[in-house]
């Protein structure tokens, strides 16, 4: 299946962008973000992840202020195009790639909304990469990067209006992507590790 990525020079395999380099049903490719304001006062994180072979696109978008959480979450199909990064009300676009990163969450019925930018204050961080195997299985095999940056722009909660000054709200992004255990656990002997932790 051809799409628009394909007529760039970022194939990796023979195969073209659409399909995954590996065939393993957890294979995944994701964003996070989160951000925080300097006087505790704000908390945000944000998340869109691809599961191609799965079929599955997942977002979510979360805010704590004031001692309450307001989130909203949402799942489609997997779109073939790679550059199709929205779920439902929520869109990551990738204005300068590995410089400046903007999330949306247009209105909806939870009453969050966000139009935030993420501008990079370091270079990219590649963390080395992390292959785990469970006995003979391979468990993780994954690549990231993490980012320190600020962020501008404005959330809306529950009617509020909230202004984000890059002097006041810090944040941090990761991006991965590769295999690692995702969804309901796979058939098989039992004794799989139910959980990894960092």
């Amino acid at each position: 299946m051809i799409t628009r990525f394909d007529d760039y020079p970022i194939h990796q395999t023979p195969e073209p962008v659409a399909y995954a380099g590996t065939g393993d049903r957890n294979f995944y490719d994701r964003y996070f973000f989160n951000g925080f304001s300097r006087a505790g006062d704000l908390y945000f994180g944000a998340a869109l992840g691809l599961y191609p072979n799965r079929r599955v696109m997942d977002a979510a978008f979360t805010v704590v202020r004031n001692g309450r959480q307001v989130s909203v979450r949402a799942s489609r199909l997997a779109p073939a195009e790679r550059a199709e990064t929205h779920v439902g009300p929520i869109a990551v676009e990738v204005v300068e790639p590995l410089r400046t990163l903007r999330v949306r969450v247009a209105p909806n019925r939870f009453g969050l909304e966000a139009d935030v930018t993420f501008r990079a204050r370091t270079p990219a961080i590649e963390e080395p990469r992390y292959i785990r195997h469970f006995e003979s299985r391979l468990f993780m095999d994954s690549t990231r990067l993490t980012q320190f940056g600020t962020w501008e722009g404005s959330l809306t909660v529950e009617g509020t209006r909230v202004p984000l000054d890059p002097a006041r709200v810090l944040g941090v992004r990761d991006r991965s992507w590769g295999v690692r255990p995702i969804g309901e656990p796979e058939n098989g002997p039992p004794g799989m590790p139910p959980q990894f932790f960092w």
